[in-house]
């Protein structure tokens, strides 16, 4: 059997009064050592407490943790040791039981049924933001004097874990950084012969337990980049001038308006939910009721409304359309894609909020390869399935810098040009997608045969008759009757 002498290090993290506390950073720092020892500390000082001591698989608790509760363990104190039902019964009543999270259907459901006094999680970063949340609910049994807590061990990671603890640090929450050289009962020479095996920016990470260094291979943007982004002092605000919006859609999102002035961005504003007219109210502070200045707004879903508001009261709104057709549509899935790889390069020159909520969501962001070769990026969904939070200040810095608002004509336009005296006669290869839907003869104007370029221009030239301010396209609803931009848009 093993003694167990804290060093610094985990004395501070045994010492933390926070309720969810991660010892996390680099290998060979004594994080697995620290958390058998909490709860083996737990179990003798409760009476009848019980414990939870987990890995996401069962397989790699057994062969790893399990081994070093077992090393310090005392052997008196042991009652009896159910190898089947995985526990380990102490003396004066308490238990420890332990399981994988993520291998056997069965212990899952156990786990959902029972209540721990403590829960110790090692690896925290091979599980699962659902898995974490589920485990915080069965924290149930309480003593006097004790807070319940919820301890964690991981390497440095780019997911949930950094989202959670690392970058926005949340209340109740303590990030401990664990560094190997720290570590006084490492064997002589360890971590010298590691950094000879690594390369440098592994023992980084590995051996100085840098965080910075993490990036998901299938990540958008580089760390290195956002830092640089972040504290760019070269960025100019002289010149153009737009901003972006992304309007909250539910819950915990944000409403974020970001402003691009030169090559520098901000955040005017950052709000939760409120209503559509509310919101408009506080587009138009934030562009302080410029009428002339470029607003790109994601109206998709509730976003319409607010958009639809800020035309009526002639401000300049673009329609962003994330879901549409890229420009480069043998490479992007839509224009979503081919915009968050477009502020990827831009990052370069621009300087951006040091913001930690968007550092995480920037380092967050995956992107996939689907089976026709396009780059698709993660939907908010997706992220939210991983445990992240929705990239809302991302998503208006996107925006923001992305190109025209209109990112293509479509044949949802055409009512407008009708309504602007136009008429359009759609080309053939236009009328073969459009299943021959003839869209000639509908208005008092003259014809406009070309392609779609084509009629973007014409129309930019004259739909400055309807809606001076405007450059949007309502999204409208193919109709003959004229009708008001908010029916239109709601069809």
């Amino acid at each position: 059997m093993k003694t167990y002498k804290p060093f610094a290090k985990q004395k501070k993290a045994h010492n933390s009064k926070a309720l969810y506390v991660l010892y996390g950073g680099s290998i060979g720092s004594g994080k697995t050592a620290w958390l058998c020892n909490s709860a083996i500390m737990h179990a003798v000082k409760y009476p009848s407490a019980r414990i939870l001591l987990c890995r996401h698989q069962l397989v790699s608790f057994k062969r790893s943790t399990l081994q070093t509760l077992l090393e310090f363990l005392p052997s008196d104190l042991v009652r009896r040791h159910h190898k089947s039902e995985h526990y380990i019964q102490f003396r004066n009543g308490s238990k420890i039981f332990y399981s994988g999270l993520g291998s056997e259907t069965g212990d899952l459901d156990k786990l959902k049924s029972s209540e721990y006094s403590l829960i110790c999680i090692d690896q925290v970063e091979e599980t699962t933001s659902a898995h974490f949340l589920m485990l915080v609910s069965r924290l149930r049994i309480h003593f006097k004097g004790y807070k319940n807590q919820l301890l964690a061990t991981a390497n440095p990671d780019s997911g949930w874990i950094r989202a959670r603890w690392v970058d926005t640090r949340k209340p109740d929450h303590e990030f401990i950084q664990a560094v190997c050289a720290e570590n006084i009962f490492l064997p002589a020479g360890y971590e010298e012969r590691m950094r000879q095996v690594y390369p440098e920016d592994m023992a980084r990470v590995l051996l100085d337990g840098d965080w910075d260094l993490i990036q998901d291979a299938a990540s958008v943007f580089k760390y290195s980049d956002i830092e640089r982004a972040m504290i760019n002092e070269k960025a100019s605000d002289k010149g153009p001038l737009c901003f972006g919006v992304d309007i909250a859609r539910y819950g915990t999102s944000e409403s974020v308006i970001c402003k691009l002035a030169g090559s520098v961005c901000t955040f005017p504003d950052i709000f939760g939910k409120v209503s559509l007219m509310e919101t408009a109210g506080k587009i138009v502070q934030a562009i302080d009721r410029n009428k002339e200045v470029k607003v790109k707004c994601d109206m998709v879903g509730l976003g319409a409304g607010t958009g639809d508001r800020c035309i009526e009261l002639g401000y300049n709104i673009y329609e962003y359309r994330g879901s549409a057709k890229a420009d480069d549509p043998k490479k992007f899935k839509n224009k979503r894609a081919q915009d968050y790889f477009n502020l990827a390069s831009l990052l370069k020159t621009l300087k951006i909020p040091n913001d930690p909520k968007l550092r995480s969501e920037m380092v967050g962001m995956r992107y996939f390869i689907l089976s026709d070769g396009l780059i698709q990026c993660e939907s908010k969904d997706s992220m939210s399935k991983r445990g992240l939070p929705s990239p809302d200040r991302l998503d208006a810095l996107v925006i923001a810098c992305s190109g025209e608002g209109e990112s293509e004509y479509s044949r949802d336009d055409r009512p407008f040009l009708v309504s602007l005296g136009i008429e359009y006669e759609p080309t053939k290869e236009e009328l073969d997608r459009d299943e021959n839907e003839s869209w000639a003869q509908m208005g008092s104007g003259p014809t406009i045969i070309g392609s779609r370029d084509v009629v973007r221009e014409a129309l930019s030239e004259v739909r400055v008759k309807k809606y001076p301010n405007s450059g949007h396209s309502m999204g409208m609803a193919a109709t003959k009757k004229k009708k008001s931009p908010r029916e239109l848009h709601s069809e």
